[in-house]
């Protein structure tokens, strides 16, 4: 059965797709996090700072243009012309994020929100936005311009997968340079050169502004990424009638960050480029640690995530192969330790757009309709006198986003599938145990149980059954499922490591591409060897071999290598890889050669 247009609108299946959206995102990120230092070297080797930066305003240029000070004027217009799908100039692009970036190179690691109840009216904290832009615009509908009436907290993951991230995160800088002490942007996990270039999470960054600044998109994705490393790790907001002191970081904490060493002897501007995976440096673990962990919750009597098994203490992150998850001790510890009323944190989606995971934890996430999901998007709202935060949840859906739902739903489906048929083996021996007729076919029942505990409890029973149908072939008046259809070759999806493959050389592609043009010339040829030979000691011969690099790889003859050709040519050379290994077994007879196929 396929996903139907009535069927995805159904509230138990949204429910469930949410809990899929969960699952696959965590999974990338931990593809993400397991490929990092093979992706940092190819980083390190191809993007260097790039030579094509605008020295002008085009002289073409229609939109709108910006003073040399920062006033909520232009912020209007600016905010009014991306509304209107223009392009801001390059040019003032870059001035925007170099302007910023300076001056958040002279914050501290933990910045200092003191709400006066004098002169201040209150606070916004803004969860994760990932590039979308009709919530940021609903915000400011609703709030005002960030630090114009209320004082505003980015908690980070301002961008990627979203539409208009260039637009987004322009238009959050912009406030910050009206209203540098009324504007507070924490670092987030996807603040990161290696995750804004990571095809798992398209459209990345990197795209973005390739597509947005065509030529000049790699000069303005390197300034973003340096700005993104003098970002603060954390915020502390408190009121100054001291009603209350939260600490605000985007992942977490564990039970053994150190506050006093995060704030004095911490070199953040250090990891800029850089993956940090499982780091045994303390300034590396802190900035893991507060980035990228999560806290041990309960739903519905269940421990999440499972490896936990308990709600209380502190854990490598296994979930995500980073960070740490901790318990409400820890919380509870962390914030008598260091006078917190509590921690607010984002990094995971919520159905609601918030949720309370322990007494004195709360998950804050600002993007609605995620990835396609059916969540709500919502902030925080502190005022002075107050001692407890109020929360605002919406949805924004303008116009007729149904058939990006369903194209987002049927990714989901896709992707969830390919994960349960990476686990075949071990699910076709429990399968067969209940198969008592030996047809292929066990109760519904038994199969989203056997499937669940695959998963590790992370989805239930109850949304595995509501989207069964658009997994594998049922039988729905004897309330069975046929297990095999899974897996059956007419139902595969293409294997996670032969995606792995094919996305890691399409990113190398686009790294390549310095121009955004589709495709590899001669000139960006001899810089990609020109990149190797200075970064990695080799000796090519950067006019001969470039010639050579084209030629191999150029079937059409037309002096271009475009991405399809790319793509062939590391095909073939993966076959040619595998049957010389084969030549070399003993045992060759016996082996599969495995084509990765387009």
């Amino acid at each position: 059965m396929s996903l139907s247009m009535e069927r995805m609108n159904d509230a138990e299946i949204n429910e469930a797709l949410s809990k899929v959206l969960d699952i696959v995102e965590t999974e990338q990120e931990r593809e993400f996090v397991s490929n990092a230092e093979l992706f940092d070297q190819l980083i390190k080797a191809f993007s260097l700072e790039s030579n094509l930066v605008p020295t002008s305003i085009a002289k073409d240029y229609v939109g709108v243009h910006l003073g040399i000070l920062y006033e909520d004027n232009d912020f209007n217009l600016l905010l009014k012309s991306f509304k209107n799908n223009q392009k801001l100039d390059p040019f003032y692009a870059l001035k925007i994020i170099n302007d910023a970036r300076d001056k958040f190179r002279k914050l501290a690691n933990i910045n200092e929100c003191v709400i006066d109840e004098f002169s201040d009216k209150g606070c916004i904290v803004v969860g994760d936005l990932h590039g979308n832009f009709n919530d940021l615009c609903h915000l400011i509908e609703k709030y005002g311009i960030p630090g114009a009436h209320y004082k505003f907290i980015f908690n980070g993951d301002i961008v990627d997968r979203g539409a208009k991230q260039v637009e987004v995160l322009l238009t959050i800088l912009y406030s910050f340079l009206v209203r540098p002490d009324q504007v507070f942007i924490n670092r987030g996990n996807h603040e990161d050169i290696s995750m804004n270039s990571s095809r798992l999470f398209e459209p990345n960054f990197l795209t973005s502004c390739k597509n947005c600044y065509s030529k000049y998109g790699q000069a303005v994705f390197e300034s973003v990424n340096g700005l993104f490393a003098t970002l603060p790790l954390a915020t502390t907001l408190e009121s100054k009638s001291g009603n209350y002191r939260y600490f605000v970081v985007h992942g977490g904490i564990s039970d053994t960050l150190d506050l006093d060493f995060v704030y004095s002897k911490l070199d953040r501007f250090r990891f800029d480029s850089i993956s940090l995976v499982r780091p045994k440096q303390k300034d590396a673990k802190a900035v893991t640690e507060m980035l990228w962990s999560d806290p041990i919750r309960v739903e519905d009597g269940v421990v999440y995530p499972q490896q936990a098994k308990k709600s209380t203490g502190c854990y490598f992150n296994k979930h995500r192969n980073i960070g740490c998850i901790f318990g409400s001790d820890v919380t509870e510890k962390f914030c008598k330790k260091y006078c917190y009323n509590g921690i607010i944190r984002s990094h995971e989606v919520r159905s609601r757009g918030f949720s309370e995971d322990h007494t004195r934890c709360f998950t804050i996430f600002s993007a609605s309709y995620y990835c396609g999901a059916d969540n709500y998007g919502s902030v925080f709202k502190f005022v002075p006198k107050d001692t407890c935060f109020e929360v605002y949840t919406y949805k924004n859906l303008p116009g007729d986003l149904s058939s990006l739902i369903f194209e987002r739903n049927t990714f989901l489906l896709k992707h969830f599938k390919s994960m349960i048929q990476a686990k075949e083996k071990f699910l076709m021996s429990r399968f067969k145990v209940f198969d008592f007729k030996n047809n292929g076919t066990i109760p519904t029942d038994i199969w989203a149980d056997i499937v669940s505990k695959a998963f590790n409890s992370e989805i239930s029973t109850r949304h595995l059954k509501s989207i069964k149908d658009f997994l594998c072939e049922c039988e729905t008046n004897l309330d069975c499922v046929n297990y095999t259809s899974l897996f059956g070759k007419s139902n595969r999806v293409r294997s996670r490591e032969e995606k792995q493959f094919l996305d890691l050389v399409t990113s190398l592609f686009e790294i390549l591409d310095r121009n955004n043009d589709k495709k590899i010339s001669v000139t960006e040829a001899k810089h990609a060897l020109d990149m190797v030979n200075r970064k990695l000691g080799t000796n090519f011969l950067v006019q001969h071999d470039c010639f050579s690099f084209i030629k191999q790889m150029d079937k059409n003859g037309d002096n271009h290598v475009d991405l399809d050709e790319f793509m062939q040519a590391f095909i073939e050379s993966e076959y040619k890889r595998n049957e010389y290994d084969l030549l070399d077994s003993d045992d060759s007879d016996d082996s599969d050669v495995q084509i990765f196929k387009l």
